[in-house]
């Protein structure tokens, strides 16, 4: 694979997946341009749920946990600051309605993948007891787990 289609197919998407789209969604909220409830609130439905999806199943390998645990902060942060002080609500134009509506669609598809990236962790049947081959240090298991959102290898069956 020549190294352009390298950058373009494989870390441009690592890029914008774990580092621009959490930083985008969390200043979308941090700049305070949202003064409606309700359109505050679908923001950070959906910035929260890509989140914790990203959270869950990520290659942090890539960035290290502490980009990780940075970026879920960072969402916090912006959010407790953001949060909209009284005012009236705002009239739902039909631009809004769709904005809002793809909110809570996207918002709900992260939620669902963040419950099967979690459901992924934890051991449906008795693990198989195989010693390590590395010895000391920290290590991170990459493609490991019970479902296929956090283990695009995993072969399941009809039959169990």
């Amino acid at each position: 694979m020549s190294r352009v289609r390298t950058i373009v197919l494989v870390i441009l998407p690592v890029l914008v997946g774990h580092l621009f789209l959490p930083l985008s969604l969390a200043s979308h909220l941090w700049r305070g341009a949202i003064h409606d409830r309700v359109m505050w609130l679908s923001a950070l439905y959906l910035a929260g749920s890509y989140g914790a999806f990203i959270y869950l199943a990520g290659a942090w390998s890539w960035f290290g946990n502490v980009t990780r645990r940075f970026l879920a902060a960072l969402l916090v942060v912006a959010a407790l600051t953001s949060l909209p002080r009284g005012g009236a609500e705002a009239a739902f134009s039909r631009s809004a309605t769709v904005e809002l509506t793809l909110r809570i669609v996207l918002g709900t598809a992260f939620v669902a993948m963040a419950i099967l990236a979690f459901l992924g962790r934890r051991l449906r049947r008795p693990a198989l007891d195989l010693a390590f081959p590395l010895r000391g240090g920290t290590f991170i298991v990459g493609q490991g787990g019970a479902t296929r959102v956090v283990n695009y290898h995993l072969v399941t069956s009809v039959f169990g």
